[in-house]
């Protein structure tokens, strides 16, 4: 891998056009898109409030916090504590409602709006364009975006909006941002749980024909996948993976081994690494899989895998100066090698592996 030296520049933020000054909304998403990269994010509106509190609400605060909203509270909670905050009362409504948690549930009886994607489109990385990026239907909570070639695709949930009720994890794709191929299934609640219980999809794949998810519910993990014209199904595959990736043999499964499937249905285990090798994030790279490895004593190698998973080569790494290691979740076939050092005025600047 060749080494070259280069100045770092200042951007501007992609979606600094797209939001209020108070707000801060980031990239959580960069990836290569349409011969450029698309920054995706995600904006969370504001708790909204009631337009008035119930008369036995209301009463519990002290007159001189009630004064302060003679036309009714604001449209949000965020609001209502600035002027609270600012008329130095901010401790004397929190007093009311630690000691009455039906306060807290009259300001929480309005339904949240679900969370908007922000997106933008820069063929340079330093001009950015708003994009519309409007999957079909509701998709709840964003866990996951990825991009393979030319389709884009992003998995969500839906909490439940009554007790009793499953999540619904949303899985929605698309090559052009117009025309969607989408798919919901409800994720039933843990046997063993918590009051309430937290459904993430932690990674998502997909191609023209089929699609796979793996799920986080609670500490367990759950893989679903199905044609886009079929019914989803939970398989019986490997546990544990830290990337999904759509190549054009179908489907690998990455993290402590490797696994390849067709249709994300039916898996079987790939030629993989050795045993002491653990691969932390990849990349598709053209028709083949970039792989970044880590042993249990630090950076492994970096692996060039074919559409199956099997291993073709073994790639070599610049040699690294004392205190650096290889960092890699990344979302594009690029490998950050950070500096370890603590004495943040010594430390060097650290170093990025394309190809």
């Amino acid at each position: 891998v060749p080494v070259i030296e280069s100045a770092a520049g200042t951007v501007s933020a992609p979606f600094e056009a797209m939001v209020d000054e108070s707000e801060h909304v980031s990239a959580r998403w960069l990836m290569p898109w349409d011969d450029g990269f698309l920054a995706v994010g995600v904006r969370y509106p504001p708790r909204p409030l009631p337009d008035e509190l119930p008369a036995e609400i209301a009463e519990l605060f002290p007159p001189e916090v009630v004064a302060l909203f003679p036309d009714g509270l604001p449209p949000n909670q965020q609001q209502a504590i600035d002027v609270v905050n600012e008329a130095g009362l901010l401790d004397v409504v929190m007093d009311v409602v630690n000691e009455h948690p039906e306060a807290m549930d009259a300001f929480e009886s309005v339904p949240v709006p679900d969370p908007e994607l922000l997106a933008s489109w820069s063929a340079d990385g330093d001009t950015w364009v708003s994009t519309d990026l409007l999957p079909p239907g509701p998709i709840g909570e964003v866990g996951q975006v990825t991009a393979a070639g030319d389709r884009l695709t992003i998995a969500g949930a839906i909490r439940p909006v009554e007790g009793g009720d499953a999540w619904i994890v949303t899985v929605s794709s698309t090559t052009d941002l117009q025309d969607w191929d989408t798919v919901d299934f409800p994720v039933a609640e843990p046997e063993v749980t918590a009051a309430q219980y937290w459904v993430t999809p932690i990674a998502v794949a997909a191609d023209d024909e089929h699609w796979v998810a793996r799920v986080m519910v609670e500490n367990s993990n759950e893989l679903w996948s199905g044609a886009w014209d079929g019914d989803p199904t939970m398989s019986d595959a490997r546990p544990t993976s830290r990337t999904l990736l759509a190549t054009s043999e179908g489907f690998v499964d990455l993290g402590p081994g490797v696994a390849f499937s067709p249709d994300g249905t039916t898996w079987t285990e790939a030629p993989g690494p050795a045993s002491n090798i653990d691969i932390q994030a990849a990349a598709p790279l053209g028709d083949d899989v970039l792989a970044i490895t880590r042993t249990g004593n630090g950076s492994g190698p970096i692996l060039l895998l074919d559409a199956t998973g099997a291993i073709i080569t073994e790639m070599g790494v610049p040699e690294l100066d004392d205190g650096f290691s290889v960092w890699g979740p990344v979302s594009s076939p690029a490998v950050i090698v950070w500096p370890e050092s603590s004495d943040a005025e010594e430390q060097p600047v650290p170093w990025l592996l394309a190809t």
